[in-house]
């Protein structure tokens, strides 16, 4: 019996113990008991916590550990006391055996809970004693001041994360012990706490501020270790949220954390019923763009720092401009009857309103109009509430049945279902046709030169121009390191925008879509091998040779060391997969690249500072070691960039314990800003009835979903979701498989500052940035492709830029003007089919609503590309499914009917046009063949062919030459030489142009043609566009003829019979 309960415990304790990878709230990964809370206990924060702690003192002493996990097991209990919720039956099953073998081992009689409180506050002191709990937080301090100048980073990480979980379980036992003294009677529990203990948990409490989670700024929480909140601009955009006179008082009821001071954002929490999570997240949305607008008009006082107005007005006037418009079209008259009579406390009100409308919007917040319109009546009754100067619930947002306030059931809820209804049987329409307006003015921008600089920096450029040495031995070997020291040398020369100081530089975030691509290869993935017996390792180590062998070096190996001897050692392992990942198109890869802006920003910030102070102090220094651990550094970067991959069902995979979810979570341990946003679905019980909630997460915020936010597009709506926890005033979409480099990101301030160029009639809404396809290397079809992609994101979006004027959003990277855009209906559009090609569709929405898409090619991305035939295809299909969709869609019509004449034709033929003609060229081959098939069998064309003889007929001789079939794929290929001639030189780009020959491109290119016509006209004749995966992996398998064959049939094979 004894051995069955062992093993019952070692099975329970196990499925327990299984880690999915999850974040906790402080950071530290939640593994063990606290792994196994069921996602349904809504509430299951706390939970975690307990289990989290009582699995850290397991060892230490079991006794404690039981009293954490039966309160734990009480609390889920009051959560779901019928245990009707997905898992939470297993859970408490689990759970409660666990509980129960520990008794049974460690403990007779029945339990005292005075005892346990008396065990409680004694094992307190002991863990206090030993961990050294007033000793930590100086040692740490210590630390990170010395740290800088000795480097010793991982210390530094290791005592910080030891403080942090100290900490987090002395927080827990203060709680556990609060919560059970309250279950005993007055009498029983007088006498138990001492006011020494009580001095000493409240004091410990004090010390774990930091152990509260936050985003970027702490503002419900005070804390010394983050250099952030001591930024004048920072203060001053929180100061300008508190409380003002005209504000009705809040009741006592409403809860306000000890950190700070009630400000408007609660004011409209109580008034509407938002959420709490969604209020945290754009109370920070809100003091992050005023603090960057405040940074550009300059620092205000250190001394009690307030907010300038023209910062106010700033963010005012960007965010409610489209809903300034929207009343002008209608017409109405705003809810204001004067913004020159507006002060700034009511233009802060508005915005907060605004984007707690906006955040919780949802799907709706694709109909920009829509949000324009609830805002405007609940400014209306906000201004109603404040007139009458009493704090109380609005009636729009008044759940009748419960009496509670609810924005989300009362407002969005409803919209949502007319939306989700409209979806399933077209577009999604919007209120109001869009103003139509034709842009009077100059069609070229003066482009305009930027500042000169200083006289003595220019002659110590000149010195070191003059000066430098150049030697053979410091040219890299590495072909492709050369590449980007050519491009970073060239793109100093070319025209940009000088850089503002990094304190008064744009803010931007990064935003990738993820659905459930290669987070990282595994080591079996590297392994396996094909039929030819290649593996991926050895297939990369070929086309890598080179930097195979710094790897080897930079892990102590001999550069002729076996695989195998790499597998000895875990962290060599872990070396070697990413190693491979980032050579592959892989989310690692795209999070290494993107990180370099953080990286690139905190030495700039760095420098600046040093430079500052050794002006002040009459010294030279530009010693930049340490960089990277400077707080000041740190915190700058924080507050200009935020990284945000939106991970569509990474709760999902946590839950199944799939590998990318612990590649993702080892990604988050491995990248200090990096964020995941995901949806997480909870299975709830109501009314006797399963039904599933949505919520859309970012680690510590959880924002309720009216229902499924998976209405149209996949990618769109993924995107749409996780768009509010993006911060700043711009955003640059990147695909998951696209790569960055340092030394371009050292340029990103530069290229921010572009939003304020003066590019024509229209501000600046999206800045296209230049693509380096880096595939190329990979095969000769992925060299084809690479080829035709560079041509297009070079020569063919300079030209659809300037001159013609047409240039839209083609993908990443473009950066778009942050507010321009979610106030216009987002970045993208999810109609489903119809949007298919989501991307083009903001570029769309961006030049309809007056915006202005330039393109900048001092500055690149990396970029992956589909490298075998069948993916090539795929993609092939799927953006001429697309441009067959467009075709059919409103805003090329209005686009149509809006452009002058010669815009207008540069917008057909670089856009539809362009595929159109494609299908005539191909149709036109067919009709030839027939014809010329019809001439042979009728005998006609020989009596032709002797009277042109006779008659020396050249023109008529030259209509019946077949020859120019074999033209066809070469005329595709025009653009793509004039873009090597330009960009490599003649010479270069003759021999590239002659290899590709050599290689059979004209027969790729011609075949692309079949592709690119099969598909576009299917949609134009049928409709049924459709999202095709391409895998976007290596292809080092051969591909039976049995699917080519699927694959290509109707496109090529049948049509070619």
């Amino acid at each position: 019996m004894e051995r069955a309960e062992t093993n019952w415990e070692r099975l329970v304790r196990a499925a327990l113990r299984s880690d999915r990878g999850r974040a906790g709230t402080y950071g530290i990964p939640v593994t063990g008991i606290a792994g196994a809370v069921p996602t349904c206990l809504g509430n299951n924060v706390h939970i975690e916590e307990i289990l989290r702690a009582a699995d850290e003192i397991q060892d230490e002493d079991p006794r404690i550990a039981r009293i954490l996990c039966e309160h734990a097991y009480s609390l889920a209990q009051k959560l779901d006391p019928n245990s009707e919720g997905r898992g939470v039956l297993q859970f408490k099953t689990g759970l409660m055996s666990v509980i129960r073998q520990k008794l049974a081992k460690k403990e007779v009689g029945a339990i005292d809970r005075s005892q346990d409180i008396a065990r409680l506050l004694e094992f307190y002191k002991r863990y206090r004693e030993k961990n050294k709990v007033d000793e930590l937080r100086e040692e740490e301090k210590r630390l990170r001041e010395s740290v800088i100048y000795t480097g010793n980073l991982g210390e530094l990480e290791r005592k910080s994360i030891l403080r942090k979980r100290v900490h987090a379980t002395l927080r827990v036992l203060g709680t556990v012990v609060q919560d059970l003294t309250k279950e005993l009677s007055p009498d029983a529990a007088s006498g138990l706490i001492s006011e020494e203990e009580k001095r000493m948990m409240e004091k410990d409490a004090e010390m774990t501020e930091d152990v509260v989670a936050y985003n970027i700024i702490p503002i419900d929480c005070p804390t010394t270790t983050n250099d952030i909140v001591s930024f004048s601009e920072v203060r001053a955009a929180i100061s300008a949220l508190q409380y003002f006179r005209g504000l009705p008082r809040l009741p006592s009821s409403v809860t306000i954390p000890e950190a700070r001071n009630a400000d408007m954002m609660d004011f409209l929490q109580y008034v509407f019923g938002f959420q709490k999570d969604s209020v945290s997240n754009q109370r920070e949305n809100v003091v992050h763009l005023l603090a960057n607008e405040q940074s550009r008009l300059g620092k205000p006082s250190e001394n009690e720092p307030k907010i300038d107005d023209h910062a106010v007005r700033g963010v005012f006037y960007k965010c409610l401009d489209n809903y300034i418009k929207w009343c002008e079209y209608l017409p109405i008259r705003p809810v204001w009857s004067s913004t020159n009579d507006l002060e700034k406390e009511r233009m802060l009100l508005y915005v907060c309103l605004y984007f707690l409308i906006w955040g919780e919007g949802a799907n709706v917040r694709f109909l920009p109009e829509c949000i324009c319109y609830i805002f405007h009546h609940m400014a209306r009754e906000m201004d109603e509430i404040m007139r009458e100067q009493t704090a109380k619930q609005a009636a729009s947002c008044v759940v009748t049945a419960t009496g509670e306030t609810s924005f989300l059931d009362q407002v969005v809820s409803p919209l949502y279902g007319i939306v989700a209804a409209v979806s399933t049987y077209g577009n999604l329409t919007e209120w109001d046709e869009i103003r139509r307006s034709r842009a009077n003015g100059r069609l070229f921008a003066n482009i305009r030169w930027p500042k000169e600089p200083h006289m003595i920096e220019m002659i110590k450029r000149l010195h070191s121009l003059l000066t430098i040495k150049e030697s053979a031995a410091s040219v890299p070997k590495n072909l492709e390191a050369r590449r980007r020291l050519q491009f970073f040398t060239n793109s100093l020369f070319m025209r940009m925008p000088a850089a503002k100081p990094v304190s008064e530089m744009l803010s931007f975030s990064v935003f990738t879509p993820y659905y459930s691509e290669t987070v990282l290869y595994t080591l079996a993935e590297l392994q396996v091998k094909n039929e030819d017996g290649i593996s991926l390792l050895f297939y990369l180590q070929k086309i890598f040779p080179d930097e195979w062998k710094n790897f080897l070096y930079r892990i102590g190996r001999d550069e002729n060391s076996e695989d195998s001897e790499l597998f000895d050692s875990p962290n060599d392992i872990l070396e070697l997969r990413f190693w491979a990942s980032y050579r592959g198109q892989t989310l690692a890869r795209t999070v290494r690249g993107m990180m370099y802006y953080r990286k690139a920003l905190m030495l700039q910030s760095y420098i600046e500072k040093i430079q500052s102070e050794a002006a002040l102090n009459g010294n030279a220094s530009t010693e930049t070691q340490g960089f990277e651990l400077s707080p000041y550094a740190r915190a700058q970067a924080d507050l200009k960039f935020t990284y945000v991959v939106t991970c569509q069902i990474y709760g999902k995979q946590k839950a199944e314990g799939k590998p990318q979810a612990a590649d993702i979570a080892l990604l988050m341990q491995r990248n200090e800003a990096f964020r995941v946003a995901f949806i997480d679905e909870v299975e709830m019980i109501k009314n006797g009835k399963t039904t599933t909630e949505y919520y859309s997460k970012l680690e510590i915020y959880s924002i309720k979903l009216p229902g499924q936010p998976k209405l149209g597009e996949g990618k769109p709506e993924n995107q749409n979701h996780a768009i509010v926890f993006t911060r700043g005033n711009a955003v640059q979409t990147i695909d998951m498989n696209q790569d960055n480099y340092f030394e371009e990101a050292l340029k990103m301030r530069n290229l921010l500052e572009e939003f304020h160029g003066d590019y024509g009639l229209h501000k600046v809404s999206i800045l296209g940035v230049r693509e380096h396809v880096f595939t190329g290397s990979v095969s000769s079809l992925a060299l084809f492709m690479s080829n035709q992609e560079t041509s297009f994101v070079t020569l063919g979006q300079r030209v659809l830029c300037n001159p013609l004027k047409v240039r839209m959003h083609y993908g990443h990277p473009d950066v778009f003007d942050r507010v321009f855009h979610i106030t216009r209906g987002g970045i993208s559009k999810a109609s489903r089919v119809i949007n298919i090609s989501e991307d083009i569709y903001a570029g769309f929405n961006s030049t309809l609503r007056q915006g202005n898409i330039t393109h900048h090619e001092y500055i690149q991305v990396g970029k992956g590309r589909d490298v075998g035939l069948n993916q090539i295809a795929l993609f092939e299909g799927k953006v001429a499914g697309g441009n067959g969709e467009q075709v059919l869609s409103r805003d090329v019509y209005r686009l149509g009917q809006l452009f002058d004449f010669f815009r207008m034709m540069s917008f057909y033929v670089t856009t539809v046009g362009f595929y159109f003609c494609t299908m005539l060229t191909v149709l036109t081959v067919y009709i030839f063949l027939y014809g010329k098939t019809y001439l042979a069998l009728s005998g006609i064309g020989e009596s032709i062919q002797t009277r042109a003889d006779v008659l020396d007929n050249t023109a008529l001789n030259a209509a019946l030459n077949t020859q120019f079939l074999f033209q066809i794929g070469m005329v595709t290929a025009v653009p793509m030489i004039l873009g090597f001639i330009l960009e490599q030189g003649f010479l270069s780009a003759v021999v590239s142009f002659t290899t590709m020959q050599m290689q059979l491109c004209s027969v790729f290119f011609t075949f692309s043609l079949g592709t690119r016509t099969h598909y576009f006209g299917r949609t134009i004749l049928h409709g049924g566009a459709k999202y095709r995966a391409t895998g976007r992996g290596f292809v080092v398998r051969h591909i039976k003829f049995a699917e080519n064959y699927r694959l290509y049939s109707r496109s090529h094979f049948v049509k070619g019979c």
